[in-house]
């Protein structure tokens, strides 16, 4: 069974949550605020992680980040080199140097983006 790591569980991470557990796909929740992510771990059913690094020695299939926007390079610099795809909620950066770091950053890999 396939499993996608969400980084990032607001209200958008928390919705794509509710989405791939309706589509039997396991998921793993990361987010810095512990009483955020329990509650929705529990509404859903499904495994916490404190760190994507940790979380993806376990191996995932995909991730997908929803964080909020200035936080987006600084989790794309931690998960690029995993090699695995990520979908990167919109906006994809709140400026122009962040964007052009993100792309810079996905395309020295294989990385589908």
């Amino acid at each position: 069974m396939k499993k996608i790591a969400i980084v990032g569980c607001g209200s958008i991470g928390s919705k794509y949550t509710r989405l791939l557990r309706d589509l039997n796909i396991d998921t793993v929740l990361v987010d810095n605020d512990p009483a955020k992510v329990e509650k929705i771990a529990k509404e859903v059913d499904c495994e916490i992680c404190s760190d994507i690094i940790k979380k993806e020695k376990k191996a995932c299939d995909g991730i997908i980040i929803a964080t909020p926007p200035d936080q987006h390079l600084q989790v794309v610099e931690e998960v690029y080199r995993f090699g695995i795809p990520i979908l990167l909620e919109k906006p994809l950066a709140n400026n122009v140097d962040s964007a052009f770091q993100i792309k810079n950053l996905v395309n020295i890999t294989d990385t589908t983006f």
